[in-house]
């Protein structure tokens, strides 16, 4: 019999995947989840997890291929959204980073994290200089979260130019 280390167990990969991506170890993490994906390639934690490794390492273009076949998979994933944008804003794709962020607002628009999607969808539109719009973003996110300093912070420097 096999040892239980050598069985296909995505489960227990996913486990241990995501405690090496705790651990700041990104490609042991990517190791396992890649393994869960050639059992499943649609298994979408291991997509999402890959991503989210991928992108902590800087592989952000390899990371927006996971987020991308996570969104395939389920268009519905708030957090594959949310994760795209940051990928694309790290990438300096401002437009198409902010229209992710409008996604991940749509799908949750009362989500624990709405107040920090609307922060940075004001800083993707404040970028690209459409400062009302920006405004209304920190305004949505500082209505969501009023205790949010930075955006209290990104909406007076706008006020005062």
């Amino acid at each position: 019999m096999r040892s239980s280390a050598k069985r296909k167990n995505p489960e227990k990969w996913i486990i241990e995947g995501i405690a090496l991506f705790n651990l700041k170890k990104y490609d042991e993490a990517i190791e396992y989840f890649d393994r869960i994906l050639k059992v499943d390639p649609k298994h979408v934690d291991a997509l999402f997890n890959k991503g989210r490794a991928l992108h902590n390492s800087n592989k952000f273009t390899a990371a927006l291929t996971c987020y991308d076949n996570v969104i395939r998979i389920n268009s519905r994933h708030s957090k594959a959204w949310r994760w795209k944008g940051f990928a694309l804003r790290s990438l300096e794709r401002f437009e198409e980073a902010s229209r992710c962020f409008d996604k991940e607002i749509e799908l949750e628009p009362d989500g624990d994290y709405a107040w920090y999607i609307w922060h940075n969808k004001g800083q993707m539109v404040h970028i690209m200089e459409q400062f009302e719009t920006a405004i209304q973003c920190y305004d949505n996110a500082i209505k969501l979260y009023p205790e949010h300093a930075d955006a209290w912070y990104c909406k007076d420097s706008l006020l005062m130019h």
